[in-house]
């Protein structure tokens, strides 16, 4: 029984693996900037092969920085069409 039952954990990991690969993959935008060098546009540092590889050119801090503030334009307002 533990083993079907670990077998079956395995399975329902990947199946979420990958399916969170796709959201992710889905969320980028997928457009290289210009002249991209692997470093962050914004703050110059590099960027981890893994995240470019998923189409996201930003490092994390720049990334979730902007979704912040995205999040508090939609919050506040700003963000909406009238």
């Amino acid at each position: 029984m533990n083993e079907k039952y670990l077998e079956g954990s395995e399975e329902l990991v990947q199946k979420l693996t990958d399916w969170r690969i796709e959201e992710v993959r889905a969320g980028s935008t997928g457009i290289r900037p210009v002249d991209y060098d692997g470093t962050c546009p914004d703050c110059g540092i590099a960027v981890p092969p893994a995240r470019v590889a998923l189409a996201f050119y930003n490092c994390v801090d720049c990334q979730t920085e902007e979704e912040r503030r995205t999040r508090m334009e939609k919050c506040n307002g700003k963000g909406r069409e009238s």
